[in-house]
């Protein structure tokens, strides 16, 4: 019997490139005729006609599957929505712009027929993306490699991925609210190996990540996976205090000496909106915490489904 791989693609508001996403992979699985495939993509509550484009073409392919979801949830939501609606025995998570380069599909495969349960693909070079965006992400990666020394996510790695069906059973016992896929992945373990590839530019539409997002999506990466932040906030407070206690003691020496300090008042000023914005900081890193705790006590579903087509 063929195993079974399943291609999971999350798409918000892609019906400039989801009929390109498909012919792609639907011609690159078809070569590989020793496995059976599924492609699941899940509309992610579009604005646009990409929902009504993908129904079409799972009229005329049943090895494409579409989960409506009610709404719009979120990539790393739409992206678990599709582990859970996946049946493969491999799972290959990709984005449907086509940066992810779907004639990686079989170098991907290779690894895992070798027993590897995730195989990750490392992106060393990013077409269309802006200087800016390329250092924060390069930034990114270091900052929490520093940070979280328990789990190693890899530099470079997004989606991109093949995780085995143990792995996506695994992943499926990790219900938490704020998720981030590819630290989940790694906080798993299992064997992984790692595939390096050249990222392409957008075939159509343009990007759905805005700086907001990407903020939003770092500070997930953080406060997901690690405490580093609540306890470099005491660092910070303990640094404050004793500036403030060596300020108190330069003020205390230069009256002895009468000193002339008429920019006391202004120092003082100061210090105080100094003191005031790292108490803003470290109540907004607390905030982030208890509002993550606050969410999973609700036990709420991570998403709701409108419809499955070609699919249980």
């Amino acid at each position: 019997m063929k195993k079974i791989v399943s291609i999971v693609a999350p798409a918000y508001n892609e019906e400039a490139v989801v009929g390109y996403f498909y012919d792609r992979v639907s011609k690159i699985m078809k070569d590989l005729s020793f496995y059976d495939y599924e492609i699941v993509i899940v509309n992610d509550g579009s604005k646009d006609n990409t929902y009504h484009i993908v129904k079409q073409i799972c009229d005329n392919d049943n090895k494409v599957k579409l989960v409506d979801l009610s709404r719009n949830y979120g990539h790393e939501i739409a992206l678990t929505a599709g582990i859970d609606h996946a049946n493969g025995d491999a799972v290959i998570l990709m984005d449907i712009d086509l940066q992810d380069p779907p004639e990686l599909i079989p170098e991907l495969l290779e690894y895992y027929e070798q027993g590897f349960e995730v195989v990750n693909a490392r992106r060393v070079s990013r077409d269309g993306e802006t200087f800016m965006k390329k250092f924060t992400a390069k930034m990114f990666y270091k900052i929490i490699a520093k940070a979280n020394k328990k789990v190693n996510i890899p530099e470079n790695v997004g989606n991109y991925r093949l995780i085995s069906k143990k792995v996506v059973e695994s992943l499926n016992q990790l219900r938490e609210k704020h998720r981030f896929t590819r630290g989940l992945i790694s906080w798993a373990g299992y064997k992984t190996c790692i595939v390096d590839f050249h990222r392409e530019s957008r075939v159509a539409g343009v990007s759905k990540y805005n700086w907001k997002g990407m903020i939003n999506y770092a500070i997930e990466g953080f406060t997901s996976f690690t405490t580093t932040p609540l306890r470099f906030s005491i660092y910070l407070g303990v640094g404050t205090s004793l500036g403030s206690v060596l300020y108190f003691l330069l003020i205390v020496f230069a009256s002895v000496l009468n000193w002339m300090i008429d920019f006391k008042f202004h120092i003082s000023i100061l210090i105080m909106l100094i003191l005031f914005s790292l108490q803003a900081i470290l109540i907004g890193i607390l905030g982030e915490y208890l509002g993550r705790v606050f969410n999973e006590t609700k036990f709420r579903p991570m998403y709701f489904i409108q419809e499955i087509i070609n699919g249980k």
